[in-house]
């Protein structure tokens, strides 16, 4: 049902228990602040790989903040990985073999917040969008299998066209 090896990628059609994980892991999150299904797996119709994106935004990051987030993360499986950014950083649940969740803890008022939402909520209510996207993340998958990387890198453009799409730019 989820998860991937680390680095790869592997993209399913939409699954709706997707959205009942999300649910289960909301449960246990909530208590640190707001929580969204985000990503792929968040989009009814769109293929994804199986992996259950969450964004915990909370008040601030400064200060090295996050340090107080780990160990309450690690308590219910969630393991720190990496800054991406001085608004966010990513935690993830699951083996190298199979990871089954990406939480990214982000600053709430931060523009990748807003970004992940714009995002989501956009592809959601553009079929047309919607479908672009998979198209282009078939064709990724085919060619990077073994690179999440690059895979990654090539969905930027499009992404980012959406995100200002959205903010009807």
């Amino acid at each position: 049902m989820i998860g991937v090896p680390r680095g790869k990628v592997k993209l399913s059609p939409h699954n709706p228990k997707w959205l009942e994980s999300f649910a289960e892991e909301k449960k246990s999150l909530e208590r640190f602040g707001q929580v969204e299904h985000i990503g792929s797996t968040a989009i009814p119709g769109l293929y994804a790989k199986p992996i259950i994106d969450i964004a915990l935004g909370v008040s601030s990051l400064k200060d090295n903040e996050v340090e107080k987030y780990k160990k309450p993360f690690a308590e219910i499986d969630y393991h720190y990985i990496r800054e991406d950014r001085p608004d966010e950083y990513l935690f993830i649940k699951g083996p190298e073999s199979k990871r089954t969740h990406h939480l990214h803890l982000i600053e709430i008022d931060s523009q990748a917040w807003k970004n992940y939402i714009l995002f989501r909520d956009y592809l959601i209510a553009n079929p047309e969008a919607r479908e672009q996207y998979t198209k282009l993340k078939k064709e990724l998958a085919k060619k990077f299998a073994e690179d999440r990387k690059s895979y990654t890198a090539g969905k930027v453009a499009l992404v980012e066209k959406f995100i200002k799409q959205a903010n009807g730019q």
